[in-house]
């Protein structure tokens, strides 16, 4: 079974923790879909296993694979949150 994606979004919440001699960068991506009055906002959790000089709102592409957890708030609801373990970024701001 085939389990990838690629996403291009802005990155938001920038987290990085050091586990031996690794560095665990964690974000999230917000994708935007559609148009107008018509606009929906897809956000992605995403984990990579390097330390990558991640900035909020750079704009990026990712590879991956996705998986979808479920967990209930603080009023009880039921929530679904896509998780992404990428091996691949590729930085799509301009250099000025």
């Amino acid at each position: 079974m085939i389990n990838s994606i690629v996403l291009e979004g802005k990155v938001k919440r920038v987290e990085k923790k050091q586990v031996g001699e690794k560095t665990l960068t964690k974000f999230d991506i917000c994708n935007v879909t559609g148009w107008g009055d018509n606009v929906k906002y897809n956000w992605f959790r995403v984990t990579m296993w390097r330390d990558i000089p991640l900035e909020e709102n750079t704009k990026v592409a990712i590879s991956g694979r996705i998986e979808q957890d479920e967990y209930q708030d603080q009023d009880g609801n039921s929530k679904k949150v896509f998780n992404v373990t990428a091996n691949e970024l590729s930085f799509l701001d301009k250099k000025e």
